[in-house]
């Protein structure tokens, strides 16, 4: 109830949502963490997620590369020309986790300097992969081609024309 009456005259319902997910994350995240980590029958994915802006880019990656560490998952993100591109690799509880994370938190902070969640972000794949990565890194390519060859060499060719190649065609 205070959470709704601290909303009145800003966007109410979309803050409701995120204060309730906020307080579920609270409540249960380190106990399902931990029986999510027991689970062997879960297979590693990747994913890739198209971030829509860093304003705060070594406050953003400090806090995506400590959530990858405490979710036991691997990567990288990849800043080419306007886009950026995060590709993770663990078991799919622990990306869906991520995701929640990226979506519910501040990341970020807005144009006005005040800090702010990653709502626009992007799943623009899910699935079975081999994993390519060890760690987490941060890349930066020049230009699509560069960012092509970089995909190849890391065995992810496939993923570049079915996935990024239309993204960054538009």
């Amino acid at each position: 109830m205070e959470v709704a009456k601290s909303c009145c005259g800003s966007s109410m319902v979309l803050d409701l949502l995120t204060a309730l997910q906020e307080k579920e994350d609270i409540g249960g995240k380190h106990q399902d963490a931990a029986m999510m980590k027991n689970d062997t029958s879960n297979e590693p994915v990747t994913c890739i997620l198209q971030l829509d802006h860093m304003r705060s880019k070594a406050k953003y990656l400090k806090t995506i590369k400590a959530w990858c560490e405490e979710l036991d998952l691997v990567g990288r993100i990849v800043f080419c020309l306007r886009w950026i591109f995060l590709f993770l690799q663990g078991s799919a509880d622990d990306i869906k986790m991520y995701i929640q994370r990226n979506k519910t938190q501040c990341v970020d902070v807005n144009s006005s300097g005040k800090p702010c969640k990653e709502r626009l972000l992007s799943v623009l794949y899910q699935g079975n992969q081999q994993n390519k990565f060890s760690n987490f890194e941060v890349h930066q390519v020049e230009n699509i081609t560069e960012f092509k060859t970089w995909m190849m060499s890391c065995g992810l060719s496939d993923l570049f024309k079915d996935i990024i190649e239309p993204v960054t065609s538009r």
